[in-house]
């Protein structure tokens, strides 16, 4: 009598833990005809029964069913799937890693911790590929092979559309998804560099500025960008989010490797490099990297420009002339260097005028001659400053300058179309 008890025991465990299984399955079969809300209704009650909560299947099948429902709502725009699971690619997340812990036959690695310790997921690593460390080997092949690729994508697009948000706590929620979608597309050999880049521009825009220093990094690292140019940009990113935590060193140190590595590409290195000496003047030193980056690429007009805008401010006006009149040379269209160069002569003009008011009145023929002078220096300037404002129609700083120009030239005409102009541009 009592083995039949427990024999009838036995096939009552059996049969209970066979009708929950039977949850299992038939989730399977609802995904399978894309009835989704019955798939969930079934596997929601099957992992949290303590006969199949700890089946590695289970939590298979329940990721499986929200990966689903999430790409009905991602992909499809069915709002009732959005409805039905909000945030079902987390959860999917969450039971794709509870599946793979619980498919080790080894229970040491059941409470692995793969996104957040970097030891646990260096063990995963090494134990991933092989067979023998799996109950199900189908299982574990599918979710490596074919569902991680899956949610590669899902996280970008929920990290793409957190960050167009003007929200920081957002922003943060698009670094962390990137980092996951970059996670599993690492478990299946690929190198993301284009999201290396996103990564580095949200964690920028979030303020994780160390996390954009690592991405920016990697992006140098690999050699991320579509051309020259783009890839020159990675080492500007690098360097500026390099200076937001301090670290100057390496701000510069980056500026330096980006501009050697493209000579051809650097114009905003090189302003930047240049800015940064100049902020905390240091106009000598900025001096000595232009003259050797202008012997490296001569025909670089804002080299040039660059060299003519330190003279400038040095007040060393005969040698910033040669400088911007180089920069025209290369580039006649360049509104910066052809209006600087016209200040220059201009504001000479500007001196001139003052020190003749200052000249007694029984000096007339010295009073004369400073007022021709001033005049003589006006001349120079006013082709440059004509230039200036035939690229910039509306730059108001220009039209002053003629305007006055014109006035001391008695060209009256000229001077009060400017001056109209000027008007015009103030009621705008």
């Amino acid at each position: 009598m009592r083995k039949v008890v427990i024999l009838l025991i036995a096939c009552v465990v059996a049969i209970g833990v066979n009708a929950q299984k039977n949850k299992v399955v038939s989730a399977i079969n609802y995904l399978k005809y894309n009835e989704l809300e019955k798939a969930k209704d079934a596997i929601d009650q099957a992992v949290v029964h303590e006969k199949t909560m700890n089946w590695e299947k289970t939590w298979w099948v329940k990721a499986k069913v929200y990966h689903a429902i999430n790409d009905q709502c991602m992909y499809n725009n069915d709002q009732k799937f959005c409805d039905l699971a909000p945030k079902a690619y987390d959860i999917a997340l969450e039971a794709y890693l509870k599946a793979i812990n619980l498919n080790f036959t080894d229970p040491r690695w059941h409470n692995l911790d793969i996104l957040n310790k970097e030891a646990d997921a260096k063990m995963f690593a090494n134990l991933m590929m092989d067979a023998n460390n799996y109950v199900n080997w189908e299982i574990a092949q599918d979710i490596f092979t074919v569902r991680f690729i899956g949610l590669s994508n899902v996280f970008v697009n929920v990290g793409v559309k957190l960050f167009q948000s003007e929200d920081v706590a957002e922003n943060e929620q698009a670094v962390e998804s990137f980092e996951k979608s970059l996670f599993f597309s690492s478990m299946t050999g690929k190198i993301d560099t284009p999201l290396f880049y996103y990564t580095a521009l949200a964690a920028a825009k979030a303020k994780q500025y160390d996390k954009a220093v690592e991405y920016f990094g990697l992006c140098t690292k690999y050699g991320y960008g579509e051309d020259d140019d783009n890839k020159a940009y990675m080492y500007y990113g690098l360097a500026k989010n390099s200076l937001m935590i301090g670290d100057t060193a390496k701000y510069m140190e980056s500026l330096k490797a980006g501009i050697d590595k493209y000579p051809d590409n650097n114009t905003t290195l090189v302003t930047e490099l240049i800015n940064y000496y100049l902020a905390e003047d240091m106009s000598q030193e900025a001096l000595d990297y232009l003259a050797l980056a202008i012997k490296k690429v001569p025909d670089n007009h804002t080299f040039h420009f660059a060299q003519g805008s330190l003279y400038d401010k040095m007040e060393k006006y005969s040698d910033a002339e040669v400088s911007y009149k180089k920069a025209i040379e290369l580039k006649p269209d360049y509104f910066d260097a052809n209006y600087n160069l016209g200040a220059i002569f201009y504001n000479k003009a500007v001196q001139l005028y003052s020190d003749a008011s200052a000249i007694p009145p029984n000096e007339q023929k010295k009073y004369d001659a400073k007022i021709a002078e001033a005049k003589e220096q006006l001349k120079l300037a006013q082709p440059y400053l004509e230039k200036a404002l035939e690229i910039n129609p509306e730059d108001i700083n220009t039209l002053m300058s003629l305007k006055e120009i014109y006035a001391r030239f008695q060209m009256y005409d000229k001077s009060k179309e400017m001056k109209e102009k000027i008007e015009s541009l103030k009621e705008e």
